[in-house]
């Protein structure tokens, strides 16, 4: 998530999309428990909503 906020959040600004997909992965429960992550997945479409004028927030889960 840290990544997120610091390289992603500069392309959403930049580009403006009405909308964001987010694909979650079993990488991103590797080193948090899953209510940690649910939490900064939430906080992460919130803010997407709010501050980046994004419409809609999709949120995938990808096992491989």
């Amino acid at each position: 998530m840290a990544k997120l906020n610091q390289f992603y959040m500069l392309t959403v600004a930049r580009f403006s999309p009405d909308a964001v997909i987010l694909e979650i992965g079993t990488n991103d429960l590797t080193f948090k428990p899953p209510e940690i992550v649910g939490s900064e997945i939430d906080e992460l479409a919130t803010k997407l909503l709010r501050d980046y004028s994004v419409r809609v927030v999709g949120i995938c889960f990808v096992i491989l």
